[in-house]
């Protein structure tokens, strides 16, 4: 049993995680933009066109979530109306499909009618495995693109309370920065990632020392 909560306010949320071999887990990516043509450019991502761009997003998806896994979409799911955009869900797999709203997304009312069971629009707090995460669309402020003066300063996650965030937004720019994880498709070559796999990337960083915190980590 997992402990999350949004703001202040607590619950209780039961998956039941059993490990590799077919067996239930959360996954986590963001920042898919389905059906935003420019995306392709704008990230630098390999597609020659947008239906291959959608092919393999779909694809890559699929390879690794199941159908009784949870989905954690931490946000800016796709430019698309939402006739289109159930369309693009209901191809993904994933038993429970969680969002935390990104810029790009709809009101949370709209984007649970095009399918997710559960949206969040403020950062979400979980602990897992001995780590207390925090799961935002948005970095911590200030940092964002290197060279470019950050916007959404007020949806900016609290830095305190947490040891690592998961977060998106910020595409192709970097994987790791200090102790923010970023599950953006352009960097994990469109592959979600596993709570344990993302857990390993950690271990093999070491232990974060407050020198490490002042300086990039750039890698993986």
């Amino acid at each position: 049993m997992q402990r999350m909560f949004s703001g202040s306010s607590w619950g209780i949320v039961q998956h039941f995680r059993k490990g590799p071999g077919g067996k239930v887990m959360d996954y986590f990516s963001s920042d898919h933009h389905f059906k935003h043509k420019n995306i392709i450019k704008y990230a630098g991502r390999p597609h020659t066109h947008i239906d291959a761009m959608h092919s393999d997003m779909i694809s890559k998806h699929n390879a690794i979530v199941g159908p009784e896994d949870t989905w954690h979409c931490v946000g800016d799911f796709a430019f698309a109306s939402i006739a289109e955009q159930k369309v693009f869900l209901s191809s993904l797999n994933g038993k429970k499909k969680i969002l935390y709203l990104g810029n790009h997304d709809r009101t949370p009312r709209a984007m649970r009618e095009i399918g997710f069971d559960e949206v969040y629009d403020t950062p979400v707090d979980w602990e897992y495995g001995g780590y207390k995460f925090r799961i935002s669309h948005y970095p911590f402020g200030p940092e964002d693109h290197e060279g470019i003066t950050p916007r959404y300063m007020k949806r900016r996650p609290p830095v305190e309370g947490c040891d690592w965030l998961i977060c998106g937004h910020v595409h192709e720019k970097w994987k790791i920065l200090r102790n923010m994880i970023n599950v953006g498709v352009d960097v994990w070559d469109f592959y979600p990632r596993s709570i344990e796999q993302i857990i390993e990337t950690i271990k093999r960083l070491g232990v974060i020392t407050d020198a490490k915190l002042q300086s990039n980590l750039h890698c993986y």
